[in-house]
């Protein structure tokens, strides 16, 4: 009877550390998603921003 309890704690301890690594990916990989996403939504900004500057200064020579 004991085994049995033994075995059914180590398995509910194993599927909860499954579970939390898997939520730990889970965020770490939206985290990245969207640290990326900023990235990039800064880098079309500062294009864009070059671009007005250089439209407005005139054609650089």
């Amino acid at each position: 009877m004991s085994l049995t309890i033994e075995k059914t704690s180590t398995n509910t301890s194993l599927i909860r550390e499954r579970r939390e690594s898997t939520q730990h990916f889970e965020r770490s990989l939206a985290f990245r998603f969207f640290h990326s996403l900023s990235v990039l939504f800064s880098r079309v900004s500062c294009n864009v921003k070059s671009l007005f500057y250089e439209s407005e200064k005139g054609p650089a020579l």
